[in-house]
């Protein structure tokens, strides 16, 4: 099945692109954790929207929010480390915290490439061109092709602000990397193409498409089941969003991370991808992956107050444990570094070579 255009195939939702960190993997390979690529920050945990898909909906109850001299030392903390970029995200709105801008500025500053995923609820258009200047890339999750359903399922009748920040963040984009992004619920499967109709329509660079985890454990509403999709009629929209893909407009309907009927799979045996990236959470903590924050279980540390102790537990202890010792067997989410765990397993721990390395 087509997931991007054939002469789009060097793109950053290709799961070849875990082969750019050749250097990482050997160092996991040996036993040896290494400097995280990317950092995830998670500045507050609220959020005006309620979607009825939220995976953190079990911990935006809590209210946490990280101050703004804690994530500037943080930030500090993480170039001198060797971090190379951060992606703003969170349990809830990141712009939603009162000095987004000034700490997406002092990223900038720092020269760590930055990211951001978000709702697209930006009221300060300052807000959102400096969004669209500053970040590599941007994924406005909107998941909807029509007022109605983003007001029903999202309860807020915001569509179409959110829609007006995507195209002007397009418009102050530096990098062509303005996604509007569609999570796929049984709810609004039929909306696909039409969503990606008025992507294409605005400007957005990149349309993204995939199906939702109907079982993440950070889910209040467990009504949904991969069963209710129907995937002859998502397929059908799939073909069609391609027809629009242009030079300047690139469509992803991205499945490589689930089986042919929308139930998400894994083929690895250890979590070896984890460690290139690095949760720094709302609650002060950090977490084994980015799909399994706000448990104790997988915990391995705090960032607060002084950053400099994540030194103190990265790639030691519980850490070991977690990276090392089967963890794959007991998670049931979806992974979002799957392509990373299965790339370092079968070409780099394994030890048969499946590729040739040495070989040009």
């Amino acid at each position: 099945m087509q997931q991007w255009a054939a002469n789009n195939q060097y793109n950053s939702f290709n799961p070849m692109k875990g082969l750019l960190y050749r250097e990482q993997y050997e160092e996991i390979a040996r036993g040896r954790v290494p400097v995280p690529v990317q950092a995830r920050i998670d500045p507050t945990l609220k959020c005006p929207l309620a979607c009825k898909w939220c995976n953190s909906a079990q911990y935006r109850k809590h209210g946490h929010e990280l101050s703004e001299e804690h994530i500037t030392n943080v930030l500090g903390f993480l170039k001198k480390w060797g971090v190379k970029a951060v992606v703003w995200a969170g349990g809830g709105e990141p712009t939603y915290h009162p000095q987004f801008e000034k700490l997406l500025n002092r990223n900038a500053t720092l020269g760590m490439d930055a990211a951001i995923l978000s709702n697209g609820m930006v009221y300060n258009p300052d807000v959102a061109k400096a969004i669209g200047e500053l970040c590599r890339w941007v994924g406005i999750s909107v998941d909807a092709g029509s007022a109605e359903t983003y007001a029903r399922d999202k309860g807020c009748a915001t569509f179409d602000m959110v829609i007006n920040n995507i195209a002007l963040m397009a418009k102050h984009a530096k990098y062509k990397g303005i996604g509007y992004k569609f999570l796929i619920t049984p709810t609004n499967q039929h909306e696909v193409y039409q969503a990606c109709q008025i992507a294409y329509n605005i400007g957005a660079h990149d349309f993204i498409a995939r199906p939702m985890d109907t079982h993440h454990q950070g889910m209040t509403n467990t009504g949904f089941d991969h069963k209710d999709f129907d995937a002859d009629e998502i397929f059908r929209q799939f073909d069609k969003c391609h027809k629009l893909e242009s030079e300047h407009f690139h469509v992803y309907t991205v499945m490589h991370k689930f089986n042919p009927d929308f139930s998400h799979s894994k083929g690895f045996g250890q979590c070896y991808g984890a460690p290139l990236r690095i949760h720094i959470a709302t609650d002060g903590n950090v977490y084994f992956c980015d799909d399994q924050y706000y448990q104790e279980e997988y915990r391995i540390g705090s960032h607060y107050p002084d950053p400099a102790q994540i030194l103190e537990f990265w790639g030691k202890g519980k850490h070991r444990e977690l990276l090392y010792g089967g963890t794959p067997a007991r998670c049931t989410t979806r992974c979002c570094v799957s392509n990373l765990c299965e790339q370092c397993e079968r070409l780099f721990v394994n030890g048969d070579d499946p590729m040739c390395m040495n070989y040009p």
